[in-house]
């Protein structure tokens, strides 16, 4: 279960941030997840939820946005998504294609007092 270490790390880096910014409150973290980041929304969630309690911002809103992976054919430049890997293109049917924003686990924005 890898959402643990995830969530570890994003609390972390949520910390300091936090600290060198002076902060006495955070109110909200709004993080970003690629569908093939391999990460278990459910299990995420949950381990969120309970790490914010342990470090000490139990009343924080968390945001958790998913994003689907799109594909980009190398041939026509034509950017899609679909939900298979192994897809072909849908306007020139080449199957040359670059997954794109798929993997990336970010902290997208940080509301803090």
């Amino acid at each position: 279960m890898h959402e643990l270490s995830v969530a570890t790390s994003i609390m972390e880096k949520v910390v300091e941030i936090s600290n060198d910014n002076n902060a006495e409150k955070i109110k909200e973290i709004e993080l970003e997840i690629g569908s093939l980041s391999g990460i278990d929304r459910a299990s995420f969630s949950f381990v969120m939820e309970c790490l914010k309690e342990s470090y000490g911002f139990p009343d924080c809103n968390i945001i958790i946005n998913y994003h689907e992976h799109k594909f980009i054919c190398n041939n026509c430049g034509n950017m899609f998504t679909d939900r298979f890997i192994g897809s072909i293109c849908s306007e020139c049917n080449d199957g040359l294609l670059t997954v794109t924003g798929s993997q990336d686990v970010k902290i997208k924005s940080l509301l803090i007092e």
